[in-house]
């Protein structure tokens, strides 16, 4: 299957991709350093989405050719290291730090980028030549391990997957560089430490002083681990008997006012009441001296009066 054919199986690529990705293979096989197989279309493909940016789903590319993901991993890096990667992937370590969210290093990535370059032409020269010559401080793949290293000691998270990712890396050859550049690069490295969260003793402490600082307005004196027992027990009676006295008080003045009330309320007799009780019985017994009046007096000497 050729690459414009899996691109409009793929569906919403734009044509610069798979002008790029035609011409991508087209170098791979005039070098004849890649042999080309049933996944080159697609590695060219997923090599020149990013290269160009655009996101592309290499699972669902690999799904399209009944393809493992590792194995177009593989391919891709071939042919990187066949087209030469620089010429593909164009990063800057600035341009990492915008791109995953911490621009705040993005000085300190630039200093510790430049402090390996010299570490690297070093190593290069050096007796380990031979093993650390594939340490090309030019490739994209140093500028997204100084963005990592640097990420790490200033304690802010990056997707280290992504990061891989984005500059067509191998993960275990991303992390050799990480630990080398995190041994070599250590006074660089420092710096981050400033950039990122404080420590948590510090912090810590900037609390506890912060905290000394609301409470000593509020409270004039406070129990030091040096006072007595008795001491402790006296300022206690001192707080408890204020209380009491407080309670007292309130007591007091509710007291008062229940007098007030009781000098304001109307007073009652029975003056009245036992006058008209007189009358009553006077003329009951007046009645029971006239038995012919009885029969007419009787509903009006039925009930004696309700006192109010």
């Amino acid at each position: 299957m050729d690459i414009a054919t899996l691109a409009e199986l793929y569906g919403g690529l734009p044509q610069r991709v798979v002008t790029r990705a035609q011409e991508l293979q087209r170098i791979a096989a005039v070098k004849k350093s890649l042999r080309i197989e049933a996944t080159t279309p697609l590695a060219c493909l997923v090599v020149a989405c990013r290269g160009l940016q655009e996101p592309v789903d290499t699972k669902k590319l690999c799904r399209l050719l009944s393809v493992s993901h590792r194995t177009v991993e593989q391919h891709v890096r071939k042919i990187l290291q066949a087209v030469d990667a620089r010429s593909v992937i164009q990063v800057t370590p600035s341009s990492l730090c915008v791109r995953f969210g911490c621009a705040a290093i993005t000085e300190l990535v630039n200093r510790v980028f430049a402090q390996y370059q010299v570490v690297a032409r070093s190593l290069a020269r050096s007796t380990n030549g031979s093993q650390t010559s594939r340490f090309d401080p030019t490739d994209p793949v140093f500028a997204a391990a100084c963005v990592y290293a640097c990420s790490k000691c200033a304690q802010m998270r990056i997707d280290r997957a992504k990061l891989i990712a984005e500059v067509c890396a191998n993960a275990r050859a991303f992390d050799a560089i990480v630990t080398s550049i995190e041994a070599h690069c250590k006074d660089a490295l420092n710096g981050a430490s400033a950039v990122g969260k404080r420590p948590r003793k510090a912090t810590a402490k900037v609390k506890e002083e912060e905290k000394r600082e609301v409470d000593e307005p509020t409270t004039k004196r406070k129990l030091t681990p040096k006072t007595t027992t008795k001491a402790a027990q006296r300022a206690n009676d001192v707080i408890k008997r204020a209380v009491e006295m407080q309670h007292e008080k309130e007591q007091d003045v509710e007291r008062l006012e229940m007098d007030k009330l009781r000098q304001q309320a109307p007073q009652t007799t029975l003056t009245v009441d036992s006058e008209r009780y007189q009358a009553w019985r006077r003329r009951v017994l007046a009645m029971r001296r006239q038995p012919k009046q009885v029969a007419e007096g009787e509903e009006k000497t039925s009930e004696p009066p309700v006192s109010t």
